[in-house]
């Protein structure tokens, strides 16, 4: 169902965990986040990864008044992870994104949400991988951007698809190219989507600035989205 007018909230924090937090946050973390976290070849990114994980279990927990470790997820086939429901009926729709050291998360008591954020910096091979991933519709309207501002428009162009498609949860389902979005700062936008003419009038996305140096998006199943930012600071400070 399509919501009419709803409000997202945004939480971000820095992944650079101190030292005596490590432990701490590994602790509220459930054997398979662990698990995942182990798989990381460096270290940097497995604590970054920790303490993103912590990051979401605590902040989804203040909202539902529970331990961060008592929260139980489960996942689409394409690992969208959901809140497993629980027997009060209460729910959050939630998306978490991270780049750098940098996390971003999105909760909403109603319309389905996604969010992508990504640190800016020089893309080396920007129109090939344009012309690998994005539509006719985005690439025209990329080359027309002047070269001193084309990394930034090809950054709001790559947050808004994937914050999108993880909306959907569909993964691979939606190529990158079957549906166009705006580049433009001001007018954030799903312009047109192949498999289906009238999603466009369903959604609503918003460009997002968490944090000098990032580009982010926000894509909500609604017609009208209020975006209230409520927190900012490190992973480990009380929200």
């Amino acid at each position: 169902m399509i919501e009419a007018v709803s409000e997202v909230e945004l939480w971000s924090c820095t992944l650079d965990l101190s030292a005596a937090s490590h432990q701490e946050a590994n602790e509220v973390l459930s054997d398979d986040e662990i698990g995942r976290a182990g798989r990381y070849r460096f270290a940097r990114d497995r604590w970054r990864f920790v303490a993103g994980r912590h990051f979401l279990r605590r902040t989804l927990a203040g909202y539902l008044s529970v331990r961060p470790r008592d929260l139980t997820f489960a996942y689409g086939p394409f690992g969208k992870p959901t809140l497993v429901p629980r027997s009060d009926g209460a729910r959050l729709e939630f998306n978490l994104s991270h780049s750098g050291n940098l996390a971003v998360l999105a909760i909403s008591r109603g319309p389905t949400v996604g969010v992508d954020i990504e640190q800016v910096i020089p893309v080396s091979e920007l129109d090939a991988i344009a012309s690998r991933f994005f539509s006719a519709f985005e690439k025209a309207a990329l080359s027309e951007v002047p070269t001193h501002a084309r990394d930034f428009a090809f950054y709001c162009c790559w947050t808004r698809k994937e914050a999108f498609l993880k909306a959907l949860g569909d993964g691979l389902a939606h190529p990158l190219d079957s549906f166009d979005v705006s580049l433009n700062e001001r007018s954030p936008s799903l312009i047109a989507v192949r498999s289906d003419r009238e999603a466009p009038s369903g959604w609503t996305l918003a460009h997002l600035c968490p944090a000098p140096g990032y580009v982010g998006a926000l894509a909500a199943h609604a017609k009208v989205v209020t975006v209230t930012w409520q927190s900012r600071g490190r992973c480990e400070e009380g929200s």
